[in-house]
């Protein structure tokens, strides 16, 4: 038997720090879980789906992706049924493919820190939405049918850097 002296002390310092710790953790995790929500809801909203990375089974190069035939989350079910998806899990894919998404839907989804693949085949979203939303997710893989008129938009901006990029070339 341990004597009183030999026992760990903690101080009430200790364990109020810890405590502060711990309340910030599940602070930051539960504000992400509010804003996962919203975008959630919207995705849902605007007829898409939204994603975690153990709903989907992984094909290779990355670029492909499906609904898991049997998604198993790795936590225990009666955690995520205590607090949701949203608090332990981020989404990796977003599919708006043939919905009413625009511009503004983009700004809402860019708020997800951790996506990796957004599909938006047949949205009113506009080269320059995707543009604002690449800045802030260049790592982000993005499927976009574009437009005639786009790809001339396109055209014209690569052909005004490719001058920028010879008059910088003469003057050197």
């Amino acid at each position: 038997m341990l004597s009183i002296s030999m026992r760990p002390r903690f101080s009430l310092r200790l364990l109020l720090l810890l405590i502060t710790v711990l309340a910030a953790v599940v602070g930051h995790r539960a504000r992400r879980a509010h804003l996962q929500r919203e975008v959630r809801w919207r995705v849902q909203s605007l007829g898409g789906q939204m994603h975690f990375a153990h709903e989907l089974d992984y094909w290779g190069s990355g670029f492909w992706y499906c609904p898991a035939k049997t998604p198993r989350p790795p936590l225990p079910a009666w955690l995520t049924q205590c607090t949701g998806d949203d608090f332990w899990y981020q989404p990796v894919w977003i599919n708006l493919d043939g919905t009413s998404a625009a511009d503004a839907d983009l700004v809402q989804i860019a708020r997800l820190p951790h996506l990796y693949r957004l599909r938006l085949m047949g949205t009113g979203v506009t080269l320059d939405g995707i543009a604002t939303f690449q800045q802030t997710h260049p790592e982000t893989k993005i499927a976009w049918h574009w437009t005639e008129l786009q790809l001339r938009k396109l055209e014209v901006i690569r052909a005004r850097q490719r001058e920028t990029a010879l008059v910088l070339t003469r003057n050197d």
